[in-house]
């Protein structure tokens, strides 16, 4: 993966705050699991942390990236600047400035794509993950 000199204090960040949840998840659920003896919990509780941490990965990248492409979008783009003055312009026809509209929410549309693939997605493992971690600590039974 080529990083950018810009996305390397977040990843930095995210490194950190993984450690402390991992060291948090070890010391207050993991050892008193191992402890007791409960070896397919400690391994549910496992999956379910990895899938939670996967999901929330995936959230905090899919709303960088929304920010970061959008900023990009209206920094690098004259199109949308002009049609926003066009939009405000009075003298602009009615048809014209609905294909103005139309054509700055597919510019949006194309620049949110990718995220939204991540914000899409994300939600549905940290659930996954939360069941997995309940059924291990016996909140869920069936």
């Amino acid at each position: 993966m080529n990083l950018k000199i810009q996305h390397k204090p977040v990843l930095i960040i995210g490194a950190i705050l993984l450690c402390i949840l991992t060291y948090s998840f070890i010391t207050e659920s993991l050892l008193s699991m191992i402890k007791r003896g409960q070896t397919i919990s400690v391994v549910t509780e496992i999956i379910g942390f990895l899938i939670v941490v996967k999901g929330t990965a995936l959230m905090v990248y899919g709303g960088y990236l929304l920010f970061i492409r959008t900023v990009a979008l209206f920094l690098g783009s004259k199109t949308i600047y002009e049609n926003i003055g066009l939009l405000r312009n009075p003298s602009t026809s009615k048809s014209d400035k609905r294909k103005i509209r139309k054509e700055n929410i597919n510019l949006l549309i194309e620049t949110w794509k990718p995220s939204f693939v991540y914000l899409i997605l994300a939600p549905s493992l940290i659930v996954i993950g939360a069941i997995l971690i309940n059924i291990a600590e016996g909140t869920i039974v069936f």
